[in-house]
């Protein structure tokens, strides 16, 4: 594992070239790096403003990292070949800019004194295509005291209550993924609504989960009603440059 991943960063660093202008230089053996929950090594990316320079020994490269301590890298792959004319100016020639956000919500994450409660899972940047919103019911949701349980829905969408990312499902009936079919979608993703195959927001936007009891509050404020539950959300986007 270990030859693994030294093997991956040498390819990592002969592929790429990092000329940003964000941290100060690191010697290689003093890196660090950030992994995910799985334990793979998490990566930003980011232009490159001149021609690759020359090869480099390991044992001399250094890298920047972000202001969040993740290792910047300039990754190859295919792009768009650039234009040239008079008048015509090329701001970016391509970017990894496609990534998708994952949230796991438990039953504390809700305890409004109401029968609503709307919980922001993320924001989204502005001039950015959400293209996918998809959710994993992997444990139904049930009432321990006050609400009743056979009236739990959920519905996704842009700030309190709003459904226009993922339509009313109900959080108490079976476990399931929901945003699969164009039935389970919000009125912005829709076949017949979705535009190049997503919906664009031009500021920034909250993504806001809401889940309903038909019957008795969801909490009392402070802690929840609920006993169980586990919902799955990713967003998968496409930030313009």
């Amino acid at each position: 594992m270990r030859k693994f991943l030294i093997g991956s960063l040498v390819a990592l660093f002969v592929a790429a070239s990092v000329l940003l202008a964000q941290g100060p230089l690191t010697p290689i053996a003093q890196l660090r790096g950030r992994t995910d929950s799985n334990g793979y090594l998490m990566l930003a990316s980011g232009s490159y403003a001149a021609q690759d320079g020359p090869l480099t020994p390991i044992g001399q490269l250094r890298g920047r990292t972000d202001s969040n301590g993740y290792l910047l890298t300039v990754l190859t792959g295919a792009s768009i070949t650039a234009g040239s004319a008079t008048g015509l100016t090329v701001n970016e020639t391509g970017k990894m800019v496609s990534s998708t956000y994952k949230v796991t919500i438990a039953p504390g994450a809700f305890v409004c004194a109401a029968v609503t409660c709307d919980l922001t899972i993320g924001t989204l940047p502005a001039n950015t295509w959400l293209t996918n919103v998809t959710a994993n019911l992997a444990t139904v949701f049930a009432c321990s005291i006050t609400c009743t349980s056979s009236t739990l829905s959920i519905v996704a969408g842009k700030g309190a209550g709003g459904a226009e990312y993922l339509a009313s499902l109900d959080a108490d009936a079976a476990t399931g993924i929901f945003g699969d079919a164009d039935a389970e979608l919000g009125t912005l993703l829709v076949r017949a609504a979705a535009i190049q195959g997503g919906t664009f927001t031009t500021g920034t936007q909250a993504v806001v989960v809401r889940l309903t009891s038909g019957t008795g509050n969801i909490g009392t404020g402070t802690v929840t009603n609920l006993s169980t539950g586990s919902l799955v959300v990713w967003l998968t986007t496409v930030k313009l440059p």
